[in-house]
Order: structure tokens, then sequence, then C-alpha cells
């Protein structure tokens, strides 16, 4: 059913995707396994069992970017189709991909579960000889079929993402002979690409983690990361790699080789616009600020140094949103136009994921492809409009600030203050007077989460009216995140707060600088009444 150029143009975006996918640039994977899979629909239909390739790429994809609800869509609409899909592979890749998107969401028995199933579906397609450890040239017949080198591929890397599982889940002693056997596997079958190794390579470090030998984590760490500036220089899985590896060498003492680590991988971030998870980022401010601690003849320029890795952060997506919002307002400059314009790139935007979502859960009449088309060339046209009329918007939102940068919008007793919340641990930095100023809080995002949640009911309650407010929450909730910092605060009329996680759920005016006496909240400390207040999603968009 397909023409000449169908065939080529998909073959052409499936490879793309799988490029995109290797360097973790998983958004982008997602537009080409998109186009594949509309393509395919279009020549095919939507309920031909041969779409399911594209299909459970693009959902692995969605649930690496955290979108677990819509890649489960896509799992769902896939499982009725593999048993009758061409690929003898399709049932195994599904297991396989489920059970990735287990592991990222934490649900670790159901991942082991899927990969396991995975694991047995994939040596059936894999050559007996390859299996009991033959050589390439003792199975050519074999790996010039395309389907049984997925099939090798698939297979080694379902026991590399087992081991991880495993590991995870306390069974660290099944991990090594797992991550041997997959690295062997594509070994003797001649397809061991270096993105593959540095991926194998990884997981052993991480595997090794889990089993308390951090010396030799390092090493696979430091090894990884030799192998990534070959295979992918530049790309994400490299700055990943610098950034774990740099956080073990800081855990051993070696604060120096530590920072040329951090420093190396944020140099990527920052020229390829992305940003990494919090917790990768927290062991780059927990070294700069023991580096300034130990030579304060530099602490300032390390602090500055604070106030740009902090940035380096994946925003949560409401940030992300309201981020949008204020660029938005900044690239129109009070143009009304100008701020309609970039609206509709934004609006054009969120109608093309309501119709993707539509299409990805199986729902939508005869006429949704037609509806995808146009919103996708009306998206087009409004981003050649945003191009010329506000050539700063995408700077606006991509682009990091320095502290010099940030500093020099404040006028005198204005404060900018910015949090990082880890898993353990988070990070509360102050600008003021052209100097950063910083202070480590005890305060884990799913502690903060906590007391925001019941902050928040004590303000309106689930039934939508006036809560049983609680002091205590709110002075706990102050002494974890600003409290460390009230020598640099002193004397400041205004705070500029950035909030972080779940802190965007709030307003910083309802916490209190001390205790409520007698309960009495006309009387309270409101941090309202010490300083005036005003939000902003991120250093960038206030500059």
């Amino acid at each position: 059913a397909f023409s000449a150029n169908d065939v080529g143009r998909y073959e052409q975006l499936m490879q793309l995707g799988r490029e995109l996918n290797q360097a973790d640039n998983f958004a982008a994977a997602e537009d080409a396994y998109r186009a594949a899979l509309a393509l395919q629909e279009r020549v095919l239909g939507r309920d031909d069992p041969n779409t399911v390739n594209a299909m459970v790429h693009l959902a692995v994809n969605l649930a690496n970017q955290g979108r677990h609800q819509d890649a489960e869509a896509l799992f769902q609409r896939a499982e009725p189709l593999t048993a009758r899909a061409a690929d003898p592979s399709a049932s195994a890749r599904l297991a396989h991909y489920r059970g990735i998107a287990a592991l990222g969401g934490g649900e670790l028995a159901k991942s082991v579960a899927l990969l396991r199933a995975a694991e047995a579906a994939y040596a059936v397609q894999v050559p007996d000889s390859i299996l009991g450890g033959g050589t390439v040239e003792s199975s050519l017949i074999y790996l010039s079929d395309p389907r049984a080198q997925n099939a090798i591929v698939g297979l080694a890397d379902t026991r590399r993402y087992l081991a991880l599982a495993l590991s995870r889940s306390g069974e660290v002693d099944a991990a090594p002979a797992l991550i041997a056997e997959s690295r062997n596997l594509l070994r003797r079958a001649g397809l061991e690409p270096g993105l593959l190794v540095g991926r194998t390579l990884r997981t052993e470090a991480a595997t090794l983690r889990h089993a308390g030998r951090e010396d030799a984590e390092a090493r696979q760490l430091e090894a990884a990361a030799r192998r990534f500036a070959i295979a992918a220089p530049g790309e994400r899985p490299e700055a990943v790699t610098l950034f774990l590896s740099a956080a073990r060498r800081a855990q051993a003492g070696r604060r120096a080789d530590a920072l040329e680590g951090f420093r190396a991988g944020a140099a990527i971030l920052r020229a390829r616009q992305i940003g990494l998870p919090v917790h990768l980022v927290v062991p780059y401010l927990d070294t700069l600020d023991a580096e300034a601690q130990a030579n304060p003849s530099g602490a300032d320029a390390l602090r500055a140094e604070m106030f740009g890795a902090l940035q380096l952060a994946q925003r949560s997506g409401t940030a992300r949103f309201v981020q949008q919002a204020s660029a938005r307002l900044a690239a129109a400059a009070g143009d009304s136009r100008v701020g309609a314009t970039v609206r509709r790139l934004q609006d054009s935007d969120q109608r093309l994921r309501d119709l993707f979502a539509e299409r990805d859960g199986g729902a939508g009449g005869p006429d949704l492809d037609q509806r995808i088309a146009a919103a996708q060339a009306a998206r087009a046209e409004a981003e050649a409009e945003v191009a010329a009329a506000a050539p700063g918007y995408r700077q606006l939102l991509l682009s990091a600030v320095e502290a010099d940068a940030a500093a020099r919008t404040l006028v005198p007793k204005e404060a900018l203050v910015m949090f990082l919340l880890g898993r353990d641990h988070g990070w509360a930095l102050v600008l003021r007077d052209g100097k950063v100023h910083a202070a480590r809080t005890a305060l884990s995002d799913t502690a903060a989460g906590r007391l925001i949640t019941a902050l928040r009911s004590g303000v309106v309650n689930a039934q939508g009216a006036p809560g049983n407010f609680d002091p205590a929450t709110a002075a706990m909730l102050y002494a974890g995140l600003l409290a460390p910092l009230e020598p640099a605060l002193a004397g400041a009329e205004t705070l500029i707060i950035v909030p972080d996680g779940p802190l965007l759920g709030i307003p910083f005016g309802l916490l209190l600088t001390g205790p409520a006496e007698g309960g009495n909240l006309g009387a309270a400390p409101w941090l309202i009444r010490r300083h005036a207040i005003v939000h902003v999603p991120s250093a960038q968009t206030l500059v």
C-alpha cells in the first residue's frame, strides 16, 4: 500500500527518531515518531497492526518526558494489534517499552515482570548460535536479516534495563550477569555502536552504586563519559554522564576534578539550551558551596556560578507554562499586536497537543487527520509570524542569565530569591546588591509538597470553604526556606521570588516569620508585613 516515496519517508522518520532518542532528545524524537505514525495511518489505516512499531516508539518517548498517562494510552492501543503485526518482535517490543516506562514511573515490580516477558519473547527471535556464544562469522546468514538484528539489540537493551530494575529493587547480585550478557550479546553480533556501549557502562555504574561499590561506579561513569564524548560529542547523554561522574568525584573528596566535570557538562547544556533533572543539578551546587567555604577569597565568584548552575535544572510543566506567559509579555514589550501573535503560537501548540492526545487515545472522528494537518499549518504560520514580530521570544524561553545581568535589573532594596529543591535537600539563593548569598535547606521537594498541601487546605478546604489555617505550617516553611538567609534579606523592601516545584503552589506572603501568639492571625508576623512580594517564573524572564 506504500509508494516508494512513502517507504523512504517512513524509514527516514524512524531513523531520525532513533538517533534523537539515543541523544536523549525525547521531545524531538516524539515529533519524528509521531510523523512516522501519521504516515502509516494515512496509508494503512488507524487499526492496521503494522502501525505498532511507530506507536510504541512514540509511547516510550512520551514516557521518557514524564508524560506517562499519554504513553499508556498509546500502549493500550498497541496491545490488541501486536499479535497480528508482521514484525515478529512486536509483542516483545511492547513489553520492553512498557517495562522502561514502568521503571521511569517508579513501578519496579511491574517493570521487572514486563522486562522478563520481553526478554523471553526476544530470545525466541535471536539465532541460537549468537545466544550460545557464537560469533558474527558463524551467524552471517541470520545477521543479514534486519529482524534478527532488531531482536538482538532489543534483547540486549531489555537485559540492561532489567539489571537496573532489579538493582533498584534490591536484587543487586543479579545485575552484573545481566549487564555482561547484554554487552557480550552485542559484541558477538558485531552490533556494538558507541552510544549503546556508553549507555551500558552508565547502567553498570548505576547497579554498582546500588551495590555500594562507589569506586567502581565512578570508574564506569568516567569510561561512559569518554565513550559518549566520541559517539555523541556535545549532546545530552555526555552532559548527563559528566554530571553523574562529577557527583561521584565530589563524594570522594575530589572537588577540583568534580568541578571540572560539572563545568564541562554545563557548557554542553548551555550550548544546546537544555536542562537536567533537579537531582542531577543539586550536587553541582553542593560542590560549589563546599569549594566556596574552603576558599573564601574566591567565594563570591563560586556563588555567582551557583546562580547560573541553578538555572540548568529542568522546570516543571507548570513553571514552563507560566514562563511562556511571562516571555510573551516580555517579547511584546507593551505592543498588544506582538503579544497576540505570540499568544497564537502558544495556543496553536496547545491545540496540536490536544489533537495528538485525542488520536493517541484512539478517539476522534474520520476528520481527525484533517484537523491535525490544519493545526500543524496554523502552528507553522504562527511560528513564522513570531519569528518576524518577536525574534527574542525563543531566547527568553531557552537562555539562562548570569548573576551580573540579573543584578542590573534590581533597584536598591530589592532582592532576588531563587530556590531549587532536590530529593534530600535543596538550596536557596539571594541576589542582593550585586552579590549572591546561598544557604542549604534540609527541605526536600517531597517535604515541601506536604507542607504546601497542608497550607493550602488551611486556606480553602476540599469543599471550597475556608479551611482551618495552621500557623505552624506557615512558620515551618519560612524556617526551611528563608530563615537561613535573613542576614542577606535584612533591610530589603521587596523580595522577587523565583519558586521551584511545589513552591509554585503558594503566594509567599502567606509565610510566617515566627509563631502566631495565641493563634491571633491578625497580629501574626506575616512575611508580607516585612517585605513586598513579587513572583517571577525564572531569572531570565525577570531580565
